[in-house]
């Protein structure tokens, strides 16, 4: 496009008018061993309980995972679709398409199936409970009456856990952080973490998460000293 606008071509070059995705490398702090386990026992009971356990092992972002109804699970082989997401507006509620505006799917672990089994059947209970005033939407996190969570409120009320489990520095997006961080320190190759994450290309997902990758530099380091060694593969 530079080329054809300096050649006389085309009288103005329209790729300067255009936006590139914004990277968000705030916040990129991920919980321990020790503060998951802690966040989980503090959750566990309630209904925050399957959220945490779905965000930590999706890496979903909130209003994705706020958007979420049982429909899009599939039990047998634990695929979750990720396809909408809850955006909170000055108007409202309102659902839109994720981030990158693509579909995606997440293989749950049977972790964090249990913990949607048990919120499952809790919410046969509140359906009892409303009778004809609960609202069926196919929610998977809802409110005792089936109507979608506020996103602001959810934060805030998962924010509380967290300081009540003893993690001082965190947000929801933590949860997504330490998903991604976890999984590519363990070696998750690059390609597989970014599709879960839903990012647009590998090169967000890097730039964001490169402090996650010292194994791999490590392992980088160990070959070439191999190659310069005449080590035989």
């Amino acid at each position: 496009m530079n080329k054809a606008f300096r050649l006389g071509m085309i009288p103005v070059n329209p790729m300067l008018r255009v936006e590139l995705p914004r990277i968000d490398t705030t916040d990129v702090c991920s919980l321990t061993n020790a503060e998951i386990l802690s966040l989980r026992e503090t959750c566990r009971g309630d209904w925050t309980f399957a959220l945490v356990e779905t965000a930590l092992a999706t890496g979903g972002r909130r209003g994705e995972l706020l958007a979420l109804r049982w429909s899009d699970l599939n039990w047998m082989t634990g695929a979750l679709i990720i396809s909408k997401s809850l955006e909170q507006t000055a108007d409202g509620l309102r659902i839109k398409r994720p981030k990158n505006g693509k579909t995606r799917s997440c293989t749950l672990p049977q972790s964090a199936l249990v913990a949607l089994r048990f919120l499952h059947d809790q919410q046969q209970d509140w359906r009892k409970s409303f009778g004809r005033d609960y609202k069926n939407q196919d929610l998977i996190f809802a409110g005792p009456d089936g109507d979608y969570l506020k996103p602001d409120l959810v934060s805030q009320v998962i924010v509380r856990r967290m300081r009540r489990a003893g993690i001082a520095r965190a947000s929801f997006h933590t949860l997504r952080h330490t998903h991604a961080s976890n999984l590519l320190s363990r070696g998750v190759p690059l390609p597989a973490v970014s599709a879960r994450l839903g990012h647009s290309d590998t090169h967000v997902t890097a730039k964001v998460y490169s402090h996650a990758l010292p194994a791999d530099d490590q392992r980088a380091a160990d070959a070439w000293e191999s190659v310069l060694s005449g080590e035989v593969q």
